[in-house]
């Protein structure tokens, strides 16, 4: 399993690539009906592992604004990290509505307070 940060448009994406089970998942914090045709890197990922994957477009929390989708995409990351990576097929993203500007304050405190607490 391997996953990438996009940067297309001005705009970060995370995508999840499993080729074992030939499935892909496509977490984007402005969706706006967007398709996996919507993402190079998805064509160029399957031209270069020679394989044909199942995408599936992540149900995942929009933000609101145009300049969150950094917060967004290590929101969705932590999440992934914690609690969806070991039954990827299974368990995907199945949120609605938007990630308020205080739950990315929120956030931001939560991850620098852990990762100084491990650095000191």
């Amino acid at each position: 399993m391997f996953y990438n940060f996009y940067f297309c448009s001005k705009h970060w994406s995370l995508i999840i690539v499993c080729p074992d089970f030939k499935f892909g998942n496509i977490v984007d914090s402005i969706n706006e009906g967007k398709t996996q045709k919507n993402y190079k890197l998805v064509k160029i990922t399957e031209e270069v592992v020679e394989i044909n994957f199942k995408w599936h477009m992540a149900q995942c929390k929009q933000q609101k604004g145009s300049c969150e989708c950094g917060y967004m995409v290590i929101k969705h990351m932590k999440e992934f990290i914690d609690s969806i990576q070991h039954d990827l097929v299974n368990r995907l993203w199945n949120e609605e509505g938007y990630f308020e500007e205080s739950q990315i304050e929120n956030l931001v405190v939560d991850l620098m307070s852990g990762f100084i607490k491990k650095m000191f």
